[in-house]
């Protein structure tokens, strides 16, 4: 059995293994769409990439209000990928239990699934940096200068050059001892 240092270990020598193989699937719009090992490592570069360029870096906490789908997956690991603290919030939780630990926390980006999400991180972090929408659905709706969206913030982390190769180095970077999640 192979052991890696970091998940993102794992996931970089799963993508070179079997690259093209599927990894995740998701159904989207009443389809199933797969996600291969190498489509699955170069999101997570580009949504690291992306959160660096939103001024991300090592240490700096980033909360993700999002459902179990492939998005959430994305975000954890390219928060890790930088050197960022992933704080996963379970979106089942109780209204003032997400904004208790929403503050606690004092995350630089919340990344959250629809505008539901929204109204409680406008409401309760009024000194977030950046909220990372993944459901566009209503979005248009808000002037608010602190949104991004999650097609954006991968657009963002492939102009500064993500890739899987990328990913490597930046986990290279990475001392398995780290808190990262």
């Amino acid at each position: 059995m192979t052991t890696h240092a970091t998940i993102l270990d794992a996931l970089l020598a799963r993508a070179k293994a079997h690259g093209a193989d599927r990894a995740l699937l998701q159904k989207l719009r009443g389809r199933w769409a797969e996600t291969s090992w190498s489509g699955y490592a170069t999101a997570v570069a580009e949504v690291g990439e992306g959160l660096a360029g939103l001024g991300v870096g090592k240490g700096d906490k980033v909360a993700i209000l999002v459902d179990n789908r492939p998005a959430m997956l994305y975000v954890d690991l390219g928060a890790q990928a930088i050197g960022a603290v992933s704080v996963p919030v379970l979106t089942a939780a109780l209204h003032d239990d997400v904004v208790d630990v929403l503050r606690r926390i004092a995350p630089t980006v919340v990344v959250i699934q629809d505008t539901a999400w929204l109204d409680v991180v406008l409401a309760s972090l009024p000194n977030v940096r950046h909220i990372v929408h993944v459901d566009t659905a209503g979005v248009a709706a808000y002037q608010e200068p602190r949104l991004v969206d999650d097609a954006s913030l991968r657009e963002t982390g492939r102009g500064a050059g993500a890739s899987i190769d990328s990913l490597a180095r930046r986990a290279s970077a990475l001392s398995a001892g780290e808190v990262v999640t």
